[in-house]
């Protein structure tokens, strides 16, 4: 076993491939939401790496943060992710029962948003509209709340 180690580590070196290359292959997301109504309940921010389950479906996301709303923004912090394609929902659960809540017209009632603040219901926001790249240790995006 003591071999294995050195012996990928000079394959490593040939193949010109240093450790820090190794973990630059990930980054930070640093999600800013703004545009809250209240500070009621909190923002669930949903992190997802394909168009399955986006924007509702949180099952099926990545990463969620629930983070609480301070002077009506909010800021979630995903760490070590890998480098790619995402895109991020945003909803502002304020009674915590974790899903958009919607009145009888199926209009919803409570906040929601994407990244790159995609222009239409929330039904109508694709992962298309919302997706961005990750290649750089760290990277920041705005939401703003839409209701």
């Amino acid at each position: 076993m003591k071999r294995a180690i050195p012996t990928f580590v000079i394959l490593l070196s040939v193949a010109g491939v240093t450790s820090g290359q190794l973990t630059a292959s990930r980054g930070e997301i640093t999600v800013f939401v703004e545009g809250f109504h209240s500070e009621a309940g909190e923002a669930r921010v949903a992190l997802f790496d394909s168009d399955d389950g986006f924007p509702e479906g949180v099952a099926k996301a990545r990463k969620v943060a629930h983070v609480k709303i301070k002077g009506y923004e909010a800021r979630a912090d995903f760490t070590d992710v890998p480098y790619g394609t995402y895109a991020v929902a945003v909803l502002h659960d304020e009674n915590a029962n974790d899903i958009l809540d919607r009145n009888f017209f199926k209009v919803p009632t409570e906040g929601y948003g994407a990244s790159n603040n995609p222009t239409g219901t929330a039904e109508r926001i694709s992962f298309d509209d919302a997706k961005f790249a990750l290649y750089q240790k760290t990277l920041v995006i705005h939401i703003h709340l839409r209701y």
